[in-house]
């Protein structure tokens, strides 16, 4: 039996490949490289965004899907689980990503696209948009979104045709987009053990100072805690 958190095999991710773009899938649905950015985006984000909510965007709006069979169905939701689960535990510390990216060969070398893989991660930003606006306006940190601003939006690949080098920008965007990625993770993983933290000691500390059923009462009345307070 397969676990779901098993890496998809290259035959699989092939497999969820050609589904995505066959005539069964919606025509807004998302292609394999764009799922995966956003998938990631939805690991590595701020909250936690309800599969119920998201599977939504990845076929494109309310239209679904067109299964042959209930158990292709099951095998395809399968896939993209699986690989949401793969994200996350290659996201763990110490990080271990790399992004699903198109390729092209261009006289013999080859070059890496990652426009679609960065809308997908911007589409999953949308999804949780006000949760992630303290990484946007922090303006110290704010910079480790730039590779997938500048590769995945409008307002990006303005700036970068505005560059004296656009090529060299988006290559430069591009070379950074992993690093990138594990900086964003790590930056919201810390923020929430900043703020796991004083709730885990707000959970603590009442039960230390409680007093026991045969402690004189705390309210000063020289009775036993469970006759005086622990009664009202």
């Amino acid at each position: 039996m397969i676990e779901l958190d098993e890496p998809l095999s290259d035959r699989e991710i092939e497999e969820l490949d050609e589904f995505l773009m066959s005539d069964a899938t919606p025509e807004e649905s998302m292609d394999l490289v764009t799922l995966d950015g956003f998938l990631t985006s939805l690991v590595v984000g701020p909250e936690m965004v309800p599969p119920s909510v998201w599977f939504k965007a990845v076929w494109g709006g309310e239209d679904e899907p067109r299964f042959e069979s209930s158990q292709q169905a099951m095998r395809v939701i399968s896939l993209i689980v699986r690989h949401f689960n793969t994200l996350s535990l290659l996201l763990e510390e110490p990080p271990d990503f790399a992004p699903i990216l198109w390729e092209r060969e261009v006289e013999g070398t080859t070059y890496e696209i990652a426009d679609d893989w960065c809308c997908g991660f911007m589409e999953g930003v949308s999804l949780a948009s006000e949760a992630w606006e303290p990484l946007f306006n922090d303006v110290e940190n704010r910079g480790m979104l730039w590779p997938i601003v500048a590769l995945g939006t409008e307002e990006g690949w303005e700036v970068l045709d505005a560059d004296i080098d656009p090529d060299g920008a988006a290559q430069a965007a591009l070379d950074d987009l992993e690093s990138s990625v594990i900086a964003i993770s790590r930056y919201w993983r810390e923020r929430w053990q900043e703020r796991r933290a004083p709730l885990r000691e707000a959970s603590i500390r009442p039960r230390q100072l409680r007093a026991g059923c045969d402690d004189p009462c705390p309210c000063g009345s020289g009775r036993k805690y469970k006759y005086c307070c622990a009664e009202s």
